[in-house]
């Protein structure tokens, strides 16, 4: 666990920032969030990465709307952090916190104004985060993209303004920073604020300004008034333009996305026909499994779809053989032969027997075969020591791959190619999603993916229990609480976002919700999921060591 000079966890400190809302304790909080800063600026530690989590910047991002002293340390910490590039995508993904950082910046408060517009700028160099910022009256960015950016770049800000809801105050504030007169000289070229009379231009320039006037005509603005025989069309400032509904910013961005489309159509090259790409075939290889078990018979269904060829040897148990047999693989007589005929060999017998197993076969494997070995606990230094092979793939798949759901991580061998990652993915990816990482991370794997299932089994029936004492009949119980844990689920997948975003999105001011929220904390519901999984890991670290 990273640490402080002083020796608190860097874990320590984030509780306390995040669970800190008493105002008595607020000048604690801002040498908590000194401390941080400290952290912060330690270049490639590890502390930095975790100050970097969404999680750590959401309780950061908590600070900016507490005491003056605190906002202005958690300002300073963002901005100590924004030098990396996740971290000003993830700090724009927070709810609010754009908002309260243009608020701050507003405010011109001594110590925060500053830092704050820094921290504007950083955060700018995302276009959602401009978005935002626009969204919240500050322009300055967004005026930027339109001015230098690509035409992309200004069709894509045009068309999010042109959808925006703009009050007055921000007509206004868009007019006085000076965002609709560039839009105006991309579309009429003799654009210029204010007046503009015939006694203070050159005759031609006039007539030039005419010409164009007439190609791109502007609305009427106001009927030329007698006794004004020099007078011509005038151009409207900026608060005019936001003002007037017959000339309104809709009304250039329309304009405005018009002209550039026209002109990247004019631009572009006449169409040639493309032949439709030919269908890719699928890899076809020979894949052969020693110890057709459950998990076993799950990825062989997974790809019998598929062009590879599957075989196997038979099992002690005849049904095994037989559901082998029932999606086209090849019976065998013996592992020898299994691995003579194969190309991806699996190894999917019990762990215990992994050894024998691996010492039997030893004198069978050439270099061409890859071993892919899915036994639980069975390091890859004694994968590639009892084999004397050294292309070996070890993967960590868990039980939902019954039902196609797995969640799978995998490392390479010493011998491993990319061609050997990418083929054993394609194994997996059909029973759910895979991973590649390191091997020293299994043994949290396990404590996480491995046993997690188990925990949410125990959350459903915990669930279905609460709707039965509340009233409701066992079985409809039971289907909700199993499809609201897979839907939640499928929100945190689908959509991207961070769970406690989720969260937030469902929890109301005074809520049933957070009421049952508040119940869980009560029982230390996150402190125990954590603790379950921080044990099952050291578990796991404590029997591949015996």
């Amino acid at each position: 666990m990273p640490r402080t000079a002083a020796g608190v966890d860097v874990e320590d400190l984030l509780v306390r920032v995040k669970n800190g809302a008493d105002a008595e304790l607020a000048e604690a909080r801002v040498r908590v969030m000194a401390a941080l800063r400290r952290l912060a600026r330690c270049v490639g530690c590890e502390s930095k990465e975790r100050l970097a989590s969404i999680e750590a910047l959401s309780s950061i991002v908590r600070s900016l709307s507490r005491d003056v002293d605190e906002t202005r340390e958690a300002i300073a910490l963002l901005l100590d952090l924004s030098d990396i590039p996740q971290v000003r995508q993830r700090i724009g993904r927070i709810k609010g916190s754009i908002v309260m950082l243009v608020t701050l910046r507003n405010a011109h408060e001594p110590g925060t104004h500053d830092d704050a517009e820094k921290l504007l700028h950083m955060l700018s160099s995302n276009p959602q985060n401009v978005l935002l910022m626009a969204e919240a009256g500050y322009f300055r960015p967004l005026i930027h993209y339109l001015k230098e950016g690509s035409d992309m770049n200004k069709i894509l800000m045009a068309t999010a303004i042109s959808k925006m809801f703009l009050s007055e105050p921000m007509k206004s504030s868009l007019g006085e920073d000076g965002a609709v007169e560039p839009l105006g000289q991309r579309i009429w070229g003799f654009w210029a604020p204010g007046q503009v009379t015939s006694k203070t231009h050159p005759k031609k320039k006039i007539q030039r300004r005419r010409a164009t006037a007439a190609q791109f005509p502007a609305p009427p603005l106001r009927a030329p008034t007698s006794g004004d025989p020099g007078h011509r069309r005038v151009a409207p400032t900026a608060i005019q333009l936001a003002s007037k509904p017959t000339f309104h910013i809709h009304a250039i961005l329309l304009r405005l996305l018009l002209l550039l489309l026209l002109g990247s159509l004019a631009m572009a090259a006449p169409p040639q026909p493309v032949p439709a790409p030919a269908a890719a075939s699928p890899e076809v290889f020979r894949l052969g499994f020693i110890g057709p078990g459950n998990l076993a018979e799950s990825i062989a269904r997974g790809v019998a779809a598929s062009a590879t060829a599957i075989r196997t040897a038979p099992h002690r148990r005849p049904e095994r053989a037989e559901a082998f047999s029932s999606i086209g693989a090849h019976i065998l007589e013996t592992n020898a032969q299994v691995v003579d005929d194969s190309d991806v060999i699996v190894i999917s017998v019990k762990p215990q027997i992994v050894r024998q197993v691996l010492v039997e076969l030893k004198p069978l494997l050439s270099e061409e075969k890859l071993l892919v070995s899915i036994a639980a606990g069975i390091k890859m230094e004694d994968l590639q020591g009892w084999s004397g092979h050294r292309r070996f793939i070890r993967v960590m798949p868990n039980t939902p791959s019954a039902v196609g759901q797995a969640a799978s991580v995998m490392c390479l061998g010493e011998m491993a190619t990319e061609n050997d990652e990418n083929r054993v993915r394609s194994l997996f990816s059909a029973i759910g999603k895979v991973w590649t990482a390191e091997e020293k991370y299994f043994d949290a794997v396990t404590g996480l993916s491995g046993s997690g299932p188990a925990y949410i089994f125990l959350a459903i029936e915990a669930m279905a229990d609460g709707g039965v004492a509340a009233g409701l009949p066992r079985d409809l119980a039971l289907g909700l609480a199993s499809q609201t844990v897979l839907g939640a689920a499928t929100m945190v997948n689908k959509t991207g976002k961070h769970p406690g975003q989720l969260k937030d999105m469902v929890t109301s001011p005074a809520g049933t919700t957070i009421t049952g929220i508040q119940e869980l904390e009560k029982g230390a519901f996150r402190g125990t999921l954590i603790n379950a999984v921080v044990a099952a890991t050291k578990r796991c670290r404590e029997l591949s060591q015996s």
